[in-house]
């Protein structure tokens, strides 16, 4: 006869295990649903509800039971998407980029502007929520093990065999190189010796190329780090933890929610920006960690938070009306110098408010492209930029309008990098590196 304690235990673990199988993909980029049948949410009593509305009963079960949430797989999915569009687009921007096209267009760089300020907030953001989730059903180190082959093996792919092509294109067309790829490969990865073979500027002022690089991929070794502190403190400090979070979490209750963050944008982009601008190389970059770290710690904390995803969906109208506003006043009116960084905090913060406010209306659902598309994520966040520079060198040729180059471009590496990905996916030995799971 099995006892009540072993039953309830019993329970409990299932519980557990079948939470981490749901969630796990969140920022794994795997097939997320490894449940059989469809996903239910714990029973609740319902009460009415506007069309559109948030149900708090459906939020708290989904919490309990560990239903995923859906509407962070397609906000990924959408958010690496621009990224890829925002690459391309730099290529023909007068902004510094490893390759330049030779037919910048005119005004793109006011469309540009429309997802610059939040594009990498909002990733860093719902991987801290994911990160978050999923450190509720486990060991903290053990699942940083984990975290550590998913983020760390393709980053070491990047650094030796994606992301060479891009640096040489950029030596050749910034500093006239001709010794060819593989002569250059030798000065890429001589550590000692390439420290001043490419700079720009003269004595203090020089800014030299370093290589080997991680480039585009500067977001992976960021993740782990903030990953490494949030287990870190989870583990060896649960009790400051619980108490800073609660106390956290009372500060972002109504208003806070929106005032808050602003001000500590405000203060990143107003005070720190200035004399730290963002360098990508992980070890001095102060204004990159206080923006994306708190960025991680916030998608964190609304994890925590009870009714959050609830309040910034209540919130996603005025969230929409103010980020218009401020992008349109940022893009289109003389900004005072000192009024600029407030105001592109305020456009930050609310345009993120409003996409989780709008995805947590309109996509917290599953759909049969999704655990495909989910799992494609981070093999094209891996070689889209590669690609994307590769192909408009092979595209210079060709003498195109500006206009049929860019969508021919834009065609070819999402295509190729797609691509990539269906071949990766079918060989076992090559899915860890690429940020699949084996």
């Amino acid at each position: 006869m099995v006892s009540r304690g072993s039953a309830v235990r019993t329970r409990k673990e299932g519980r557990e295990k079948q939470e981490m199988g749901m969630i796990r993909g969140v920022i794994c980029g795997v097939d997320s649903d490894p449940m059989e049948g469809e996903p239910v949410y714990a029973a609740a009593t319902q009460t009415p509800r506007a069309p559109g509305a948030i149900d708090p009963n459906r939020e708290k079960s989904r919490d309990v039971a560990g239903q995923r949430r859906y509407f962070l797989d397609w906000l990924r999915i959408g958010a690496f998407g621009l990224l890829v569009l925002y690459h391309v687009g730099m290529y023909y921007v007068p902004w510094p980029f490893h390759v330049k096209s030779p037919h910048p267009v005119a005004g793109l760089e006011t469309w540009m502007r429309l997802t610059e300020p939040w594009r990498m907030s909002l990733i860093f953001l719902f991987s801290g929520a994911a990160t978050a989730n999923l450190l509720r059903g486990g060991s903290p180190a053990r699942w940083l093990r984990r975290r550590t082959r998913f983020l760390l093996l393709p980053l070491l792919t990047g650094v030796v065999l994606v992301v060479p092509p891009q640096t040489y294109f950029e030596v050749v067309q910034k500093f006239g190189y001709h010794d060819g790829f593989l002569s250059f490969l030798g000065r890429y990865f001589s550590v000692l010796s390439n420290s001043r073979d490419f700079c720009e500027g003269v004595g203090a002022e020089a800014r030299c190329l370093v290589m080997p690089t991680w480039n585009h991929l500067w977001f992976l070794p960021y993740l782990w780090c903030y990953t490494v502190v949030l287990c870190g403190v989870i583990r060896w400090f649960p009790a400051a933890t619980h108490a800073f979070s609660t106390t956290l979490t009372r500060g972002l209750q109504g208003a806070g929610l929106f005032v808050l963050p602003t001000l500590w944008l405000v203060l990143c982009r107003g005070v720190l920006q200035p004399p730290y601008p963002q360098t990508y190389a992980l070890w001095d970059d102060v204004y990159a960690h206080a923006m994306y770290g708190f960025a991680f710690g916030m998608g964190a904390l609304l994890m925590r938070l009870e009714g959050g995803w609830s309040r910034l969906a209540a919130a996603r109208h005025v969230a929409v009306v103010v980020a218009a506003l401020a992008w349109a006043v940022l893009a289109f009116a003389t900004v005072p110098r000192s009024l600029g960084p407030a105001l592109t905090a305020l456009f930050q913060w609310s345009a993120i408010t409003a996409l989780l406010g709008l995805a947590v209306t309109h996509f917290d659902r599953d759909a049969p492209v999704r655990p495909m598309l989910a799992e494609a994520v981070f093999p094209v966040y891996l070689v889209h930029q590669t690609v994307m520079i590769v192909f408009s060198q092979v595209l210079l040729g060709w003498s195109l309008p500006v206009g049929v180059e860019a969508l021919v471009l834009l065609s070819a590496t999402g295509g190729i990098s797609f691509g990539v990905y269906w071949l990766v996916r079918r060989q076992r030995f090559l899915r860890p590196w690429f940020g699949l799971r084996g």
